[in-house]
């Protein structure tokens, strides 16, 4: 399964859209906001655990491992992660380019 599909297959799961919906209703508030003091609308749902690594995946579904941001917060952790994952997904899909996974 290539690395893109994964990720959206799991992202558009009833699962997800079920939990991402019931962690919005039980934390409407940016968690990292409320920690600063700072009363701000979440928009999202960010793994704290990145699920683009083996642990991460593995809890992909637990709520401990999740929390709403507000877009100020949530870009921010993934500014940190955002060259090494885009030098990842190039290393990808030049692995895919030379003979990877024809299945996919």
């Amino acid at each position: 399964m290539r690395y893109q599909k994964k990720f959206g297959t799991f992202y558009n799961s009833k699962r997800w859209r079920e939990l991402r919906a019931y962690k919005f209703a039980t934390n409407p508030l940016c968690e990292e906001c409320l920690k600063k003091g700072k009363i701000v609308q979440a928009v999202d749902i960010h793994h704290i655990h990145p699920i683009d690594t083996a642990y991460g995946w593995e809890h992909r579904y637990d709520i401990d491992n999740l929390e709403s941001l507000c877009i100020e917060c949530h870009n921010g952790k993934h500014e940190s992660r955002q060259s090494s994952m885009t030098k990842f997904d190039k290393m990808w899909e030049e692995l895919q380019l030379k003979g990877g996974n024809k299945n996919d």
